[in-house]
């Protein structure tokens, strides 16, 4: 993964931690900092791996409480600490047979504006760019404006 964007990365991250959970769970929320803030502020005694100052940690939170999902963002702030994070939601996808997946669909943004998404098929182990969807737009502005 070292020619993936740092952002990238920790949304890889996510998502992978997100399909360890069990699936129809809550949706997932993560912060992403920096190794020197994680160590500084959050686990100071807990080791951890060598990291690149480029790199983000990805800090699993509760899952968010149930209700539309721009309500729900709508209250969340986040420290100056806090460099960006990550929404994993569940999405029901439909091919052009008509047939529906569930899917993960991982949003991760930066307070700079930088965003990205992934998708990850129930039963595939494979992450994927996003397709072109209209929510992917909505939830990259709820998660910008939490910042």
């Amino acid at each position: 993964m070292t020619d993936l964007d740092p952002l990238s990365v920790a949304v890889i991250a996510a998502a992978q931690d997100a399909a360890g959970q069990k699936w129809d769970r809550s949706r997932r929320m993560y912060a992403l900092t920096d190794p020197r803030t994680y160590v500084d502020t959050v686990y100071p005694l807990d080791p951890m791996p060598p990291l690149r100052p480029d790199e983000l940690v990805v800090v699993p939170l509760d899952p968010l409480r149930p209700g539309d999902i721009g309500d729900v963002l709508a209250e969340v702030t986040w420290p100056d600490t806090v460099r960006g994070c990550v929404l994993v939601v569940e999405a029901v996808l439909a091919d052009g047979r008509g047939q529906s997946r569930k899917a993960h669909l991982a949003v991760g943004v930066l307070r700079d504006g930088t965003y990205t998404c992934l998708l990850r098929l129930r039963h595939e182990e494979e992450i994927l760019p996003c397709p072109d969807l209209g929510l992917v737009d909505d939830l990259v502005t709820a998660l910008l404006g939490t910042f």
